[in-house]
């Protein structure tokens, strides 16, 4: 008879796995000094904080061994307090994590290693982050591809729920994040890149990309005041764009905006308040500017945004991806979002954050038009889809309503799965791990092929590109 573990929010770190988990030696580059803080198994004994969780394991060069790991870890998430979060019980991430305050918002649940929000698990009873795991045997976790990679777990996984704007911004290719970091690592606390891709799982309401320069010409039009943040000769240019180079008018109608003088933000502000109100029609542009007067009322230049980037919406199971130097900002609604292990965010406008407005200038693409949503393919039988990015960090599937029972290999690499709703069951090696909504297991690479089913609800799997 197999042992049924359940896995849910919270009670995922106090999960008992030391019956299930088997450790032995393996060879590898570095391993765990065990005469230091480590009992018999390897485990750490002490550095245990006031949370509960155990100091970083410590890593020598000239030990050769690491704990092999070849079942499912349980893994419970980090809660991000941040401030356009959804308040309370109405916050999906704080649902999902299942311990939160009525007056609080919460805006983001992480599951990773990022120093950040780091997610913790339990071996033989102790608590530790999940990361001093990943130290302590890399390629039993990771697996050697990864490992080699990597170095640590590539990708970060988060569940979002977005009460109030979040910033305009965007993100850094792989050279330019070694050289903020480098330059500016309060800031910018990482080197890595981080394309991320965004599910909705209510809806997304967001900016992504610019417009089209004619769309822009016939907003500008349309609001007369945004022109005096151009000035006469940049506003006539505008209007006749069909005879000039359409990417150089944008970079110079968009640095304009950006580099606005505070005063003549604020009158242009009172100005547009002023003409919406009046005009009958009006416009979802419109409908933002008005609601982000009312906690900028002298102006932001990230409510110019809204006439200048693409105003866009997906539902439930659709997705869009989001490479270096797209400007975009995620409005309102609920996802799941992957991306590179990264926390690395150039912003622009609309945030009390730190705002990088040169950096973000010099590092957009400016291209034009609306951006594809994220393709998806069937996976077999299972009534699974794989969302189709160019990230090598991350491949994304999603099992939804009544997935049927199938076998699954991590291929020596390192799988993450997450149940958002309903009920999932995992089967490995005669060991059964059901999954409530929250619920989190991290698959490491060294374990055997998993049965896997997905009873009336859904539930994510990432695991790295091959």
């Amino acid at each position: 008879m197999s042992k049924v573990i359940a896995i849910i929010p919270q009670v995922a770190a106090l999960v008992v796995l030391h019956k299930i988990l088997q450790y032995k030696e393996a060879p590898m580059e570095c391993g765990i000094d065990e005469s230091d803080g480590l009992d018999d198994q390897g485990l750490p004994l002490s550095g245990a904080d006031d949370s509960g969780v155990s100091g970083d394991l410590e890593i020598v060069a000239e030990t050769r061994r690491e704990l092999v790991i070849d079942h499912p870890l349980a893994l419970t998430g980090v809660l991000q307090t941040y401030g356009w979060g959804k308040i309370g019980e109405l916050s999906k991430a704080a649902q999902l994590h299942g311990e939160f305050d009525q007056g609080t918002p919460y805006a983001e649940l992480w599951l990773g290693v990022h120093p950040n929000g780091q997610a913790i698990t339990t071996l033989n009873g102790q608590t530790t982050n999940f990361a001093d795991i990943c130290a302590a045997s890399p390629t039993q976790i990771l697996g050697p591809q990864v490992q080699e990679l990597y170095g640590e777990l590539p990708f970060l996984f988060k569940v979002l729920s977005i009460g109030q704007p979040l910033s305009i911004q965007a993100h850094p290719d792989p050279e330019l994040a070694k050289v903020l970091h480098a330059a500016d690592p309060d800031h910018y606390p990482d080197d890595r890149h981080k394309p991320e891709i965004a599910i909705a799982i209510t809806y997304l309401e967001y900016l992504r990309g610019f417009r089209s320069i004619s769309e822009i010409s016939e907003n500008f039009k349309r609001r007369e005041p945004l022109k005096k943040l151009l000035g006469p000769d940049l506003a006539q240019r505008l209007q006749d764009y069909a005879n000039h180079d359409s990417e150089q008018l944008l970079r110079d109608v968009y640095q304009a905006v950006m580099r606005a003088d505070a005063d003549l933000l604020e009158t242009v502000t009172t100005e547009m308040l002023s003409a919406i109100d009046v005009e009958g029609e009006v416009s979802r542009e419109d409908e933002w500017f008005k609601t982000l007067a009312e906690d900028y009322p002298k102006g932001d230049v990230g409510m110019i945004s809204f006439y200048l980037l693409n105003l866009g919406r997906i539902e439930k199971g659709q997705a869009i991806f989001t490479g270096p130097g797209i400007p975009h900002a995620y409005l309102a609604g609920d996802i799941v979002e992957v991306m590179s292990n990264s926390d690395n965010t150039v912003r622009g406008g609309i945030t009390p954050k730190f705002i990088d407005v040169e950096n973000l200038l010099s590092m957009l693409t400016y291209e034009q038009g609306q951006m594809p949503l994220v393709e998806t393919t069937p996976l077999s039988q299972s009534k699974g889809v794989r969302y189709v990015t160019p990230a090598p960090e991350f491949v994304v599937d999603l099992f939804d309503n009544d997935c049927i029972s199938e076998q699954h290999s991590t291929n020596q690499g390192v799988q993450l799965v997450f149940c958002l709703s309903g009920s999932a069951n995992l089967e490995v090696s005669g060991s059964a791990f059901e999954l409530k909504p929250g619920g989190a297991l991290i698959i490491p690479a060294s374990c055997p092929d998993y049965t896997l089913t997905v009873n009336e609800g859904s539930m994510f799997r990432v695991s790295v590109a091959a």
